[in-house]
């Protein structure tokens, strides 16, 4: 039989252990990535450093998928879809706050849908499938003409054409 003083000691080992083991968890996943070099400036509209130079973070998919963060990534004129790392990344609700997505072609079903686009350029940005990103955006944010924005909220189609005959190609992203 066991003794309340042993039951006691063993739930308060138990207890501590697993506490110990997830804060140990959750502080080595943000540790391993360290802070990102440049952030989003909200005032200014731009990625900047402690330095005060502008730029760009180098492209980690590995960490965006780990933090859901692709503030101040240049994936311009990317085809994720094509790149097996970022097929890895759930797209729906990353941060892109100061990012350069410019031409950026997301992969099938996995583009932006809650996003952040704060500061970003969005210009021709699509989702591969129906071509449809959508998201929060800011005073600086560069949207396209096919780009509707309402309320601080932005939601793009593949493209905007007064022609009654263009119609979306397969694919979702109108090929320029």
């Amino acid at each position: 039989m066991h003794t309340p003083l042993l039951i006691a000691l063993t739930a308060t080992l138990t207890l501590g252990f697993v506490a110990c083991a997830t804060s140990d968890t959750a502080d080595g996943a943000a540790a391993a990535f360290g802070a990102a070099e440049f952030s989003y400036n909200a005032s200014l509209g731009r990625c900047m450093n402690a330095a005060g130079e502008t730029g760009y973070n180098a492209v980690d998919f590995e960490r965006i998928a780990a933090t859901v963060d692709a503030e101040c990534v240049d994936l311009s004129a990317r085809v994720l879809s094509r790149d097996a790392a970022a097929r890895d990344v759930d797209w729906r609700r990353v941060s892109f706050r100061g990012a350069n997505l410019y031409a950026t072609k997301f992969p099938p079903f996995n583009g932006p849908r809650r996003s952040d686009f704060s500061g970003a350029d969005i210009r021709d940005a699509c989702e591969e499938h129906n071509g449809e990103i959508i998201g929060v955006v800011d005073k600086h944010t560069k949207l396209g003409s096919n780009c509707v924005q309402t309320d601080g909220q932005a939601r793009c189609a593949p493209f905007k054409s007064d022609d009654p005959n263009v119609t979306l190609p397969m694919g979702g992203c109108l090929k320029k």
